[in-house]
């Protein structure tokens, strides 16, 4: 029996670094969104720039085939999207930093749990 839970602990704390792992990254992401978000914008804006571009051009060689073509209107549309996906990009960052962290609490009690057999950390754990 003895060897069997040491497995098991052994085991929990595997899966409780992966975890911890996976914690840390959306902690990260959320806090480079968050407060990184305009070191990150001019690249997002290029990349922006360049699909803007792309879709003008194959818009005015289609034009000649019949197709629609793109008007400044829906370039204005475009920009518009853009605004409300940044304002959304804001929010989710919050929530990802929210969920990174809780995440990390929990991971820090397993291993804690597992490690220093604290059967009140592995209960809370179990929820």
């Amino acid at each position: 029996m003895d060897c069997i839970s040491k497995c098991g602990r052994i085991l929990l704390v595997v899966l409780n670094i992966i975890f911890l792992i996976i914690g840390l990254v959306i902690f990260a992401l959320g806090m480079v969104l968050k407060f990184g978000f305009e070191k990150i914008k001019p690249y997002l804006d290029d990349a922006l720039n360049t699909v803007k571009g792309g879709i003008s051009e194959i818009m005015k060689t289609s034009g000649n085939l019949g197709a629609p073509t793109l008007s400044a209107n829906d370039l204005k549309e475009i920009d518009e999207l853009v605004e409300i996906a940044e304002s959304i990009l804001k929010d989710v960052a919050i929530a990802l930093i929210i969920v990174g962290s809780v995440m990390l609490v929990i991971v820090l009690l397993g291993c804690c749990g597992a490690c220093y057999k604290i059967k009140i950390f592995l209960f809370l754990v179990s929820f």
